[in-house]
């Protein structure tokens, strides 16, 4: 009786701590259906608490890092970044976080290509491969969101040297688009390679649900915004 209750106790826990769903009617001029909604847990997690600071990309790439990692490991909330300029490399999700984005938050991606490394799954121009890591990048995660009224907004001026598509990129899009028609598996399409300048999308959530972006700001982006 006591393990069966101990058991009943875990089950409630774990479902009071998770992203919870509601239903919203949405307002539109045609008929729409119902969106089932979700609620993330109402416990914060910032940045600055990880480590963060402003102008250390390094100390910022590990503090969104073990952030997510504590929101995840807590059963959701919000991964915070309060006022200022926070420079940084890749954001990772993880399932049940919201990135909530304060009043007066930047978070500026630096462009060293090298801090996108190692390659993750995603794609260019739609077909699947390995490359750079997008600069916020979620792959089979759940219930994740990015919100609030701060602004996500990409350091430039190396990502603009690939703008252009010379030889070598030519080459490397034939030899995805071929690996492609040929079913070579994903994890053997490796598209980081000098010279294929194959850009970062900015946000890339990969064999993701329910997904949720409300409310902030974007300027500018390495290759395609929202993918």
């Amino acid at each position: 009786m006591k393990k069966m209750m101990l058991m009943l106790s875990l089950a409630i826990f774990c479902l009071t701590t998770t992203a919870q769903i509601k239903v919203s009617a949405p307002e539109a001029p045609f008929a729409f259906e119902d969106l089932e909604m979700f609620e993330f847990p109402n416990k914060d997690f910032s940045i600055v608490k990880y480590g963060a600071k402003p102008g250390n990309v390094l100390a910022n790439t590990k503090a969104f890092q073990k952030a997510m990692a504590a929101c995840n490991k807590a059963g959701g909330g919000r991964v915070v970044v309060p006022a200022g300029e926070w420079l940084t490399g890749p954001i990772h999700f993880k399932s049940n976080c919201n990135l909530y984005l304060s009043d007066g938050a930047t978070i500026v991606f630096a462009d060293d290509s090298s801090l996108y490394l190692p390659a993750v799954k995603t794609s260019w121009e739609g077909t699947e491969c390995m490359n750079y890591s997008p600069l916020v990048y979620a792959y089979e995660c759940q219930n994740i969101a990015i919100s609030g009224p701060g602004k996500l907004a990409p350091k430039m001026d190396f990502w603009r040297t690939w703008f252009k598509r010379p030889d070598s990129h030519i080459q490397a899009t034939r030899q995805l688009y071929a690996m492609c028609s040929t079913n070579v598996p994903v994890e053997n399409r490796r598209m980081e390679t000098p010279g294929a300048n194959m850009r970062p999308h900015l946000i890339h959530f990969n064999r993701c649900e329910n997904i949720q972006l409300d409310g902030f700001k974007i300027r500018e982006s390495p290759f395609w915004t929202i993918h």
